[in-house]
């Protein structure tokens, strides 16, 4: 049987569809922009190894995601994330006025209008939750309740409202009333008829939701209309809408999670008849199906699930081996040298931007010359400065702390990169970097190389390296660096003299 609280939802679910009269208000389009914010594992430690603040909305209306890709999590960390929503366009036709009885002249209207439902759910490509498992948010079974049958358990969604149990927060930059909504669930997890006790889906029947019924002419019934509702769809207007929705890593593997707001359960408030002394304004809750109306989408999130403990004890950052890395991400695909000795044509691979994966290299001749890699380093998405390549040449060092990375010397520049950049390339042959590639960060392997084929793997991620906030990369050239050539400049940095090796 559906829980009290769960039909509670749909019920205001349901009056919120049901007041959509087909009554027109004049304002613009209404976007709602979602958000992903507080992307965060937890290892086996129990430390918290977030990876951004921020991981802004992938796709129309925003096109701003910053974070990683790829997320590494370890077998038996907890990985974890928020949502946070905003809505624009929703301009009141009542903005600033007040209406009402001599007892209640002075409330004023909003000049925005916010949300009055917004479903969230999560599927997932790990259907049976063997790999990676939705974490119950009411604790051991017995299940939460049972529908049709089925055993269903609430996720751990912590929702942002303030009539109910949860955190009561307003809009990033505090500019906007803090939820205070009629009805509120965090969302099942449920057990399918040939699955395992819970599913990998978050929200496929109930989803996490959150909505108002029908307002009056009260300073909280204007409040509630006001919520979620500003001039502009940015990270600092948005409000959060649910946080800490948790999942376990049980085995190794890559499971994408892909949130996304349901238009059938999501609405925006109306005014459609103006209020004064005598009439109260007409608010009504509809969906997004205006001209121009448009729910914005989340980011695609990829976790990777390794068997090495993500965070404690950390990994080397940068990695160099003749066989696949399988604590560094998944294969970007591979860079091909040509050429021999003192006439190569150098190989390159756009990647990611990934916060740590590998890529196969081919084609040395002989397979042990000494090789460079070029790499383009962003953080948060744009290309990292001098003193954020500062910081990661400290961690390849192994000065911040980290385990270093054996055989590797590292700066933000070295005495052949005008070759590389150079239309006539190294050896004489022709190698120019895609418009818009600038390397800054360049690796040194040592006297010799692994052999051929090398698997250059990398893992800037925060939770292999806490000092390392935002970092991904996004380009990699292989350069075999001819002895002629000289080794591996320290001018910009100065910080690795100390600490050559042979091979890996």
């Amino acid at each position: 049987m559906q829980s009290v609280k769960k039909m509670k939802a749909l019920s205001v679910l349901s009056m919120a569809v049901a007041a959509t009269l087909g009554a027109k208000a004049v304002h613009g389009a209404a976007i709602l922009s979602l958000y992903i914010d507080n992307v965060n594992v937890i290892g086996t430690d129990s430390q918290s190894y977030g990876y951004a603040a921020q991981v802004a909305a992938s796709g129309s209306p925003q096109n701003s995601y910053t974070g990683p890709t790829t997320i590494n999590v370890a077998v038996g960390d907890t990985f974890e994330f928020d949502v946070d929503a905003v809505v624009t366009g929703t301009t009141n036709i009542d903005a600033g006025k007040k209406y009402g009885s001599s007892t209640k002249a002075d409330i004023t209207q909003p000049s925005y209008l916010g949300l009055s439902s917004l479903s969230i759910y999560v599927p997932s490509t790990d259907t049976t939750a063997s790999k990676l498992s939705p974490i119950q948010g009411n604790g051991t079974p017995p299940p939460f309740q049972t529908v049709s049958g089925m055993p269903d358990y609430n996720s751990t969604a912590s929702l942002n409202n303030a009539g109910g149990t949860d955190t009561n927060t307003g809009s990033n930059n505090s500019a906007t009333p803090a939820p205070n909504w009629l009805a509120a669930t965090a969302g099942d997890i449920w057990t399918p008829p040939t699955g395992p006790q819970t599913a990998g889906d978050v929200g496929d029947r109930f989803h996490i939701f959150q909505g108002n019924g029908s307002q009056q002419n009260t300073v909280s019934g204007l409040g509630n209309v006001a919520q979620y509702g500003a001039a502009t769809g940015t990270y600092a207007t948005a409000t959060d809408f649910f946080d800490s929705l948790s999942y376990s890593a049980l085995t190794t593997g890559t499971v994408t999670l892909s949130p996304q707001a349901d238009p059938g359960g999501t609405s925006y408030w109306e005014n459609t008849l103006a209020g004064s002394a005598t009439v109260t304004p007409g608010y009504i809750a509809t969906k997004f199906t205006n001209a121009g109306d448009a729910v914005g989408s989340l980011p695609i999130l990829v976790i990777n699930i390794t068997a090495a403990p993500v965070g404690s004890p950390s990994q080397a950052i940068l990695s160099l081996a003749t066989s696949v890395p399988t604590s560094y991400g998944t294969n970007e695909g591979t860079a091909t040298v040509t050429g021999h000795n003192g006439g190569y044509k150098p190989g390159y691979l756009a990647v990611g931007p990934d916060a740590t994966s590998y890529v196969q290299v081919n084609g040395f001749n002989p397979g042990t010359d000494e090789e460079i890699y070029a790499l383009d380093v962003l953080v948060n998405g744009s290309q990292a400065n001098s003193s954020q390549i500062a910081l990661l040449v400290n961690a390849i060092d192994g000065t911040d702390s980290i385990a270093p990375t054996s055989g590797m010397l590292a700066s933000n520049t070295y005495a052949g990169l005008e070759a590389l950049e150079s239309p006539t390339g190294l050896g004489g042959n022709p190698f120019v970097p895609p418009a818009g590639v600038a390397f800054n960060l360049f690796v040194d392997t040592g006297a010799t190389g692994p052999g051929s084929p090398a698997y250059f793997g990398f893992d800037v991620s925060n939770s292999n390296d806490s000092n390392l906030v935002g970092y991904t990369i996004s380009e990699v050239a292989v350069v075999p660096e001819p002895m002629s050539l000289g080794m591996l400049a320290l001018g910009g940095l100065g910080l690795l003299g100390r600490r050559r090796r042979s091979t890996l």
